[in-house]
């Protein structure tokens, strides 16, 4: 009678070893629980961060107006000294009306051969300095006044990274 007493016994705290050992307690669930939730809130947070970003994006465009053309991004890599430089350039050209801006849009590969080559000089000596930019922005002006006289304003920078 001891022995089966005593295999009782173990068998009985074997199992309550097994259940508070091996599967979780409530407070472990719960501590689970809360941190699905709060990944779940950082998903959603960051999900309305990019749909603010998305929606000023499209604000941004709609106050540009229709005359504007934006060109493509321009990728800028070359040795400096030894050193690689990259860098990215958005430009926006504003012209005279949506007339200019459609006839404008078919020339956008002559527009950037024009584009391209000042923005390889202005990154010639590294990273570009405000002095780079002021320069690469007065002679693209120039040289698309010089080719589109009538059609076209101004140039606008929009990014450089």
């Amino acid at each position: 009678m001891k022995k089966i007493f005593r295999l009782f016994l173990i068998f009985i705290l074997f199992g309550l070893y097994c259940t508070t050992f091996i599967s979780p307690t409530a407070a472990e669930e719960e501590k689970e629980e809360d941190e699905l939730t709060k990944e779940r809130k950082e998903k959603e947070k960051n999900q309305k961060k990019r749909d603010e970003k998305f929606n000023e994006e499209k604000v941004y465009k709609f106050m540009v107006g229709r005359d504007v053309l934006p060109l493509p991004m321009f990728y800028i890599s070359l040795y400096v000294k030894g050193r690689l430089v990259e860098g990215k350039l958005r430009v926006a050209i504003q012209t005279n009306s949506p007339a200019a801006r459609r006839s404008l849009n078919v020339e956008k590969m002559a527009l950037k051969g024009i584009i391209y080559p000042l923005a390889i000089r202005m990154w010639e000596k590294g990273r570009p300095t405000t002095e780079d930019i002021r320069v690469f922005k007065a002679d693209a002006t120039k040289q698309l006044k010089t080719r589109y006289d009538d059609l076209v304003k101004e140039i606008f920078i929009e990014s450089i990274l």
